[in-house]
């Protein structure tokens, strides 16, 4: 990494609660997916579930019931965008509507971008 690189990156790297912070109610958010699920993110996120309204999670395989979000709040959260129901998803009995859309796995990023495009994206990343 370039001396350039890791300067600009100490310049971005914040807390995740200090990125929530830039969550504003009616934003859609990718949380990711199975085992690459943002957890900590989510976290931070629900801390902030009093101060938003009108969010719309988009994810996938199961990903809510991993979560800090798995008692949702259906003021904060006006929904669940997934592309693959898991377990939570198809037991959520009514708690916040979940849209389901059946795509192939070679498809996903089509979903991404057309179906669920998302306002902010969780990503559970390493350092560079």
């Amino acid at each position: 990494m370039t001396n350039r690189m890791a300067r600009e990156f100490r310049e971005k790297l914040m807390s995740p609660a200090e990125a929530v912070k830039l969550v504003k109610s009616g934003d859609t958010i990718y949380i990711g997916t199975t085992s690459s699920t943002a957890n900590v993110m989510c976290a931070a996120l629900a801390g902030r579930a009093d101060e938003l309204e009108g969010l719309t999670l988009t994810a996938g395989i199961g990903t809510v019931s991993e979560t800090a979000l798995q008692k949702l709040n259906p003021k904060t959260f006006a929904g669940i965008n997934t592309c693959f129901m898991g377990s939570w998803e198809r037991g959520n009995r009514g708690c916040v509507p979940v849209d389901f859309t059946s795509v192939h796995l070679s498809q996903v990023d089509i979903w991404c971008t057309q179906t669920a495009p998302p306002d902010v994206a969780f990503l559970e990343v390493s350092p560079p």
